[in-house]
């Protein structure tokens, strides 16, 4: 495929070459460079020929991948910005790497912002994950300035990391809405009276009365609706999430896992100190791609329930 060149104000993210081979050998010959880093020794010419080789292999197989950035007032090499696609997780993540001699300019936050603005705007990726080590706040405010949210820690490439999520309102031909207005009731009362294992008896009502206080996130096919999560918070300090679901017909896709994180990034949920949950069989969703874990001292909660 041809490769998109993209430009910001200071960068050119633009297609690699065979001849960027030795300029970024020596990036990553620098001292430290790839300290954080799964492999941390420096690789040889050889390695970094087949690097830039699989990065054309991998714009060919997935559409995106590894721009090289240059500087555009000089043209220099500063190493590489872009998309990956994590085959073992089924994400795409945001990566960057440049010299040492250009950290602390925000060149790094320039160039991730250009590439997830391609992936939401171009491709329409639904999320895109941002993976570092705990121990690299530099890299952790990259993430965070170019928009990325914190939702846990993880194990990824073979060591601990901290995972960070950008969530976009489509992915693919689906979209996701907090606009009231769009709910189709009819819908969601059917699939909770018949199909889910919590609401079976719930009246048409009392569903309206819920969603009519709550805020709702809808994911839709075009205009018909074909899945719900339902969020009861103080927008303050704590938030209840139920009510998530997927209609059968449009499971496989990805939709349950762009759902929760979309739930848990939204500016008026991000920052509240406890989001709650209870599910039958789905811990792992919520686990890997909201965060969510046991409740830490389960003895101090208590519950009323209506006889």
């Amino acid at each position: 495929m041809d490769v998109p060149t993209l430009t910001t104000s200071r960068l050119t993210l633009r297609p690699f070459t065979e001849t960027d081979a030795e300029p970024l050998h020596r990036i990553l010959s620098e001292d430290g460079i790839l300290r954080y880093f799964p492999r941390p020794d420096p690789p040889d010419l050889a390695t970094v020929q087949r690097l830039v080789a699989g990065q054309l292999r991998h714009w060919e197989e997935q559409g995106l991948g590894w721009w090289a950035v240059e500087l555009r007032s000089t043209g220099e090499l500063l190493g590489w910005n872009g998309l990956q696609f994590l085959p073992d997780t089924e994400e795409v993540e945001v990566g960057y790497l440049l010299s040492r001699r250009h950290w602390g300019q925000g060149l790094a936050t320039e160039g991730a912002r250009a590439a997830l603005r391609f992936g939401g705007e171009t491709l329409r990726l639904g999320s895109i994950v941002g993976i570092v080590h705990p121990e690299n706040i530099a890299s952790q405010r990259v993430l965070e300035k170019a928009g990325l949210t914190f939702i846990n820690e993880a194990d990824y490439f073979g060591m601990h990391v901290c995972r960070y999520v950008t969530t976009a309102d489509r992915h693919g031909a689906y979209t996701i809405s907090t606009d009231p207005g769009k709910l189709e009731v009819g819908f969601i009362q059917d699939f909770l009276a018949n199909s889910s294992y919590w609401a079976q008896n719930r009246s048409l009502a009392v569903t309206q009365k819920a969603l009519a206080n709550s805020l709702c996130f809808g994911v839709y096919s075009d205009t018909e609706q074909v899945g719900l999560a339902r969020v009861v918070t103080d927008y303050a300090t704590f938030a209840w999430v139920c009510d998530v679901f997927v209609a059968e017909a449009h499971r496989g896709h990805g939709l349950g896992k762009w759902l929760i994180e979309r739930v848990v990034t939204h500016p008026d949920l991000r920052g509240l100190k406890q989001i709650v949950l209870a599910t039958r069989d789905a811990h792992e969703l919520y686990r890997r791609y909201g965060g969510f874990a046991g409740l830490p001292a389960p003895e101090k909660w208590m519950i009323r329930r209506k006889q």
